[in-house]
Formats: structure tokens, sequence, C-alpha cells
């Protein structure tokens, strides 16, 4: 029943963007990127790094946080690839994920311990494994060291040997302040841990662990002038400790630790208290002690350089990985990577000649209208690196570009507030609706509909044969004060670019010109942000309120809207003609706000369902105007709770209806508006699901002769797969409803799911009609959680 199930739904395709935090991304050996989104964290592929395989793609998600993920890191394993992470939560917890290749897991990530102290968010975490001092072997007898700072100005350290249940074994208190970034390496040649921890007083502590396992500080590092934003260890070939440290103040340090030599007959401070901790630590040296399990090692610790560079706040650094050979044995590369607020990564190395740092490579984005980088990271050959910033996107430079088979091709919304809906009005052209009291209208540009063909490898004079095409403009800018973009028209003969309105006058805020880009691959952030903007072609004003819902009539010509509403004046439906951009008709029959409309698929019908748990149906008359059919009022609605979605059947003969009182009912047009019809109209079908249902989908054919197969979306973030009969032509030995697939908040949404949607036509996208292929139906789906997934669905095997 297992493998059947696994079989019905894959996931094909998901999107989540990263959360807006430094630590929430990394890249492990094992070739994978591990980031936090809302409350989860997903495993990523990057493109290319995976034998046999040309895309990238999210291939597991973990939940188990009550709250914001903030920061999640592979446990590193000596040149062997990590099989474990850990995440910490604005929960106050951090979790221990462990990979298993069972038959049961089927290669899953899962959860194997869970770190509980902190009274207030995990804002970093880092975590290294330590060889059983005995026998320095087996994996099952190493101890792994983790480290989780918090807001509550706490430094907690836990121990987990083996399989065993982690351990708190020190709390160390920073009082009033508290860390920002912690980091931790092992002193070569001994199994002694040092820990950094960079904090809001602008210095770095620096510990080291004692005989008692706790952790003793040895040494402040002075010299930053803001807070200390990250920190990173590393060996060099020589076996000196290096720290590299960044801050707030823009500035980068790299600090060097070396070996005394024991004939040196310097004085060693004992404890950090005779440091000076009042001095920059400068050209000169300081020495400091570490214990060891057999000796005292000393320290000389110097700065070693101070790379200025940036022009905002340095959030990120990274080195190079180590290399290791197939003898076990490891090298260094001196190259070190920077992110910044100020749009830029620097990649940093020391000159071959004088040994002074300097800077090597700049890549990031110029212009557009985004803040900058969180975090930069290190693919583990090096030769890859990748941001992550405040839009939640990443952005990858490499030596080889390989394309996605899924991927974002336009960011056309220019919406001031939180975007509610959109509804397609055609290929080229959609509405969508904010919290602000207009609809607003999109038309695709030619600069992108050429692109969108080159991509794609479709023919862009089919696409452009009409003379409307024609007509469109080449693309649009971004006004510097507004939201209403301008349509940017090709040249006007005498190599000036006309546009809809007049060009800004003298002592006005510049603008950010549109310059038409030629693609050939996926665009990048940088252009997604300047280079795929729609001309808006219409405002559509009439609501009192924010827009909440719409809806397209099949062919295009028609749109459906409604706002919030509190009272019945206000629940109306405008009906507008997209062609002359004019409301044609408003519609009653809902007293509170229309939470989703739906037309037929003939166009005949209009659903409207709402807060006030009632639903109302609109028929299209012989003079093409909509009145109300049939609906149901408060008293006597089947629903108990506001009616969230609604979807109709593939033939246009039932629709259906999801509220918050866990109930889905299918409703048959045909009674609810026979004129017969004695008494409220009642449900043909009422299922009641595990929590309440907050989404609804009707996929576009029938399924195993003439059943219909339903997805319904969960406020707790599930989704399942539904058969539902027609009672009237079912056979008898047929149960008219069964449940085939729930997909877990792994496999789902850990929040709410705000809308499904199957493909209208049956099969995969971009594959040949073959049989297997008409068996498959795909569902895309996206949830509270920020994510979006599309799934293959193999009706085969319902």
């Amino acid at each position: 029943m297992k493998k059947m199930a696994q079989a019905i739904v894959n996931t094909c395709y998901t999107s989540a963007g990263c959360n807006r935090c430094p630590f929430s991304a990394d890249w492990g050996r094992n070739g994978l990127i591990c980031y936090a989104y809302s409350n989860s964290i997903a495993v990523y592929q990057p493109e290319g790094f995976a034998a046999g395989t040309t895309g990238g793609g999210i291939l597991s998600t973990l939940y188990g946080h009550s709250g914001k993920v903030n920061a999640v890191t592979w446990i590193g394993n000596a040149g062997c690839d990590e099989t474990e992470l850990v995440s910490g939560s604005a929960d106050g917890s951090a979790i221990v994920w462990c990979f298993t290749n069972t038959e049961e897991r089927q290669g899953q990530y899962k959860p194997v311990c869970t770190l509980k102290g902190h009274q207030g968010s995990v804002t970093c975490v880092t975590a290294l494994y330590l060889p059983h001092q005995a026998t320095q072997a087996a994996a099952a007898e190493k101890e792994t060291l983790i480290v989780t700072a918090s807001i509550d100005s706490t430094v907690r350290v836990w121990s987990r040997t083996g399989t065993e249940e982690a351990k708190e074994i020190q709390v160390i208190d920073f009082k009033t302040g508290f860390a920002l970034c912690v980091t931790a390496c092992i002193i070569p040649g001994h199994n002694v841990p040092l820990l950094a921890c960079g904090c809001d007083d602008h210095k770095i502590h620096l510990y080291a662990r004692g005989q008692d396992q706790k952790f003793v500080e040895v040494i402040v590092l002075p010299g930053h002038e803001d807070w200390i934003r990250d920190l990173q260890f590393a060996i060099d070939d020589d076996g000196d400790i290096l720290l590299a440290s960044c801050a707030q103040d823009q500035l980068i340090r790299v600090w060097r630790f070396t070996v005394r030599d024991h004939s040196n007959d310097r004085t060693v401070p004992k404890s950090v208290s005779e440091l000076p901790l009042d001095q920059d630590i400068a050209v000169k040296e300081t020495l400091f002690s570490v214990t060891t399990s057999d000796q005292l090692v000393e320290f000389a610790v110097c700065l070693e350089s101070v790379l200025c560079g940036h022009e905002n706040w340095v959030y990120s650094i990274r080195w190079q990985p180590a290399q290791y050979t197939g003898d076990g044995k490891c090298s260094q590369a001196m190259k070190l990577l920077s992110a910044s607020m100020d749009k830029t990564m620097i990649l940093w190395s020391p000159d071959k000649g004088s040994g002074v740092w300097v800077e090597q490579v700049r890549v990031g984005d110029v212009g557009g209208n985004t803040l900058g980088f969180f975090g930069g990271l290190f693919s583990p050959c090096g030769q890859s690196i990748l941001a992550h910033g405040y839009q939640g996107a990443f952005n990858q430079w490499t030596l080889n570009q390989v394309r996605p088979s899924w991927f974002e091709i336009a960011r056309p919304q220019i919406h001031g507030y939180d975007v509610q809906c959109v509804a397609m009005l055609g290929r080229y052209s959609f509405a969508s609706g904010a919290d602000e009291k207009l609809v607003r209208l999109f038309s695709a540009p030619k600069n992108f509909i050429n692109n969108f063909c080159e991509i794609c490898g479709h023919s862009t004079e089919k696409e452009l044969a009409s003379e409307e095409s024609q007509r469109l403009p080449e693309g649009a800018n971004v006004p510097a004060l507004g939201l209403s973009n301008k349509a940017v028209f090709s040249d006007a003969g005498d190599g000036v670019k006309k546009e809809e309105e007049e060009s800004q006058k003298p002592g006005q805020y510049p603008e950010n010109y549109f310059s038409p880009v030629s693609l050939t691959a996926p665009p990048s952030e940088d252009q997604l942000l300047q280079n795929t903007l729609w001309p808006e072609v219409a405002k559509l004003y009439g609501h009192g309120y924010e827009i909440y819902s719409l809806a397209a009539h099949p062919s295009g010509k028609l749109l459906a809207s409604a706002c919030k509403a509190a009272k019945a004046e206000v629940a109306n439906i405008l009906l507008w003609d997209t062609e002359t951009k004019r409301q044609v008709a408003s519609l009653a029959g809902c007293s509170l706000t229309v939470t989703q409309m739906a037309f037929s698929h003939s166009g005949d019908f209009l659903l409207a369902v709402s807060r006030d748990r009632t639903w109302a149906l609109y028929h299209k008359t012989d003079s093409g105007q909509y009145v109300l059919r049939a609906s149901v009022d408060k008293k006597t609605s089947a629903h108990s709770r506001i009616i969230w979605s609604c979807a109709w059947s593939h033939d246009d003969k039932y629709f259906f209806t999801a509220s918050r009182d866990k109930k889905v009912m299918a409703w048959s047009v045909a009674s609810v508006t026979s004129s017969s019809c004695s008494g409220p109209p009642a449900p043909v079908m009422s299922q009641t699901l595990p929590d309440s249902v907050t989404a609804i989908a009707a996929a576009p054919v029938p399924v195993q002769g003439k059943r219909y197969l339903l997805a319904a979306g969960l406020d707790t973030g599930h989704v399942s797969l539904h058969l539902w009969s027609d009672p009237d032509v079912c056979d008898k030995n047929c149960d008219l409803w069964s449940t085939v697939k729930t997909l877990s908040q792994s496999e789902a949404h850990h929040k709410t799911v705000t809308r499904l949607a199957f493909r209208p036509r049956p099969g995969r996208l971009g594959l040949t009609n073959s049989e297997e292929n008409i068996q498959s139906l795909e569902l895309a789906s996206c949830g509270a959680d920020h994510a979006v997934r599309v799934y293959d669905i193999n009706t085969t095997h319902l």
C-alpha cells in the first residue's frame, strides 16, 4: 500500500523563498543546500551538482519547528558527505536532522533530537564532530558538539554521543549583551575545540574546552567598531588557525593563530583577565594558552589584515572549502567570500608576491529596487558561489551554466500592498488584486514574448503574428515615486523612446528606464527586477474596500471582482468588460466578503462563495446578462462556518464548496436550478475531513470511467486527493467517496493551503501525448508558508 501511494503522487516542483536571515542557508560537501523557509527547511540540489542530472530542485522539506527557522547548518564530517544538519528557530529550540535511507523512510531526513532550553529565539547555530579520544574511529563513538545562540543573551553548548539524545553541558551568559554569531573548530593535532562568539560589544570572545568539558574564555579580540555579524575558522596548510570576522562597520578582519615554539622565553598569560583587552591587536602578537589532554599549547594571535571594499554592512564571510585528496590529506585554498547589504559579494585572496589580501572578484546586482545580500556560500568544489538576500531568491555564479526545467520567467506585479488574487485573462494578460481598492490589468510586452519564445523554443513570429500584437509596447519603466508603470514603445524614428506619459521634468526624481535585453537563458535576479516588468494597461475602480477575489470568464473578455465587505451593500460582485475596461454589471447575493468565485467551463454560470456561509449561483441569460439563479441563506445553508473555496466539475454538472466547518460538499446544478425544487437547496454529497478545508479543486477529466477526482487543502497544510462518484451513475459495488492519498506537511505545506488548481488539460507539461502521459494529471498548490508546489498524479494507480 505504501509503495502504491508513493506512485500516485510525485512532487515535480517546489518553490520557496529563503528566509530573511543571515544564517538561513548552508552548502555542504554533499552538494546540497539546506535553507530555511518560513517554519521549515528545504534541502535543495543546485543545478548541475548531481551526477547524471542537468536540472536542480528541492529534494525534501523538513517540518518540525513551530516558529520561523532562523539558522541552518550542515554538520561537517572531515572530507565526507554530510548526513546531518542542525536548525534553530524562533520557537526557542534547535533540531538535529539525520538522513536515513531505510525502506520505510525511503531516503528522507528525520529529526533525531530536539534541543530545548533557550527562553528566546535561536538566531545562530554551529556544530562539529569530535572523534572519540580513545579509538578515534567508529562513527558511533563520535561526539557531536552543538552550539546555539539566542536573543535571551545566552550561548548554550550541547553534546551528543553516537545516537544518544543531546545533553546541555554549558550555558555561557552574556548578561545584558548577546552573541550574534558563533563558530567552532578543532585545534590541529589535538582533540580540543575552539569556540568563537561575535557579540554586540564589537568584540570576538574566544573560548577553549577544558578538561572538565566546559569552555573557558581565553582571549577577547577587539577592533571592530560595530556589531560583529559572522565568524569563520579555517586551517591553512602550515597548521595555523585563521579566523575571519565581518561586521556592520563594513570591514572584514583576518586573524592568525600560530602555535608558539616552547623554546620561546616570553611569558604566556594564564587567564583571559591578564590580556590587554583594551588595546587593538594590530601588528604585535598577543599570547594565550590552551590546555589539552597532555600539554599546554601556546598560541600567538595577531591581526593579519583588514579588508575594506564593501559600502554597507557585511553580513556573511566564508572560506573556500578545503579540498581532500584520495589519501585523506587536506589542502586549504586561502580565498575568502564576503556578502554585504551593498548588493555585492567579493572574493578575496592574498597576493602571491606580497601576501597582502586583495579583491579578486566582485559580483552582484547593479541598480534595482531590492536590498542586499544576507549570506554568501561556496560550492563544495569552490567553483561556484551563491548568495541569498532580502527577496528570498538565490543568486548563483558558476563556470558551468545549466538550464533548469522550471524557472521564474518574469516578475510583473506592481503593487504597493500584499497581492490577494490573480486571474489569467489570456495567454499574455492577467488581472491582479491587492489590499487596495482597485484592480490592475497587465499585458506582456514584446521584449518578454521574444525572450520567452527564445528560451522555450517557440516561434516568435507565430506569437507576434496578429495585428494586435504589433501594437504591444517593448517594455515598461518603473517610476521613481508611485505605483503605476509606464509602457515603453519602440523607437519613434528619431532614436527616442515613446512613452504613455510625458517624460520627467527637471528636478523630478530619476526613473529606472527600461532597456531591452535578449535572453537565451532564464533571467537573473537583477533582470527579473528591472527587465521583465509587464506594462499596466488599466486600473478598474469601483470597489469601496480592498480587493479580495477575482475570476475570469473562459474567453477572457469578462472579469468578476469582489472586495472585503462587512455588509451587503459593499459585497456586490462587479463584472468588467476587459476590452473596454468598463463595468457592465453589479451582482448582489452575498452579505459578507466573497472569498472565491469561479466561472463554469462553458461560461454560462458564475459561482461565488462567502464568509457569510452562503453561496450564490448566477446564470447567463440570452441577452448576455448574469442573473442570480440559485442561492442559500445563512439560516438554511448546509455549511455552518465560512466557505473558503469553490470549484466546478469538468462537465459543469456539479460544483463543490469547502468550508471551515471541515466539510466538502457537492451540489447538482440541475437540482439547485430546478423550478420544481421545494425548500432550500441540498447537497448531493457532504464529507467531513480532519480539519478546516481552505481550498478545493476538481480534475479536468474523469478518472476510472466516470468518477470525479477532487483535491482538498486543509488549514493544517495537508493536501488530500479524493474520488467521488455520481450516485445516479455509480456502480453499486463502488464507494461513493474514498480518500486515495494524503500529503503530509513535509510533502505539502506546513501552514494553511490557500489555493489549489489542476492543470486545465491532462498530461505532464512538456511531454508527448503517450498513453502513460495521458493518464497523468498535474496539481499546483500554494500556502501561507510562502511555498508553491506542483505534483504529478498517476491516475492509473487511483
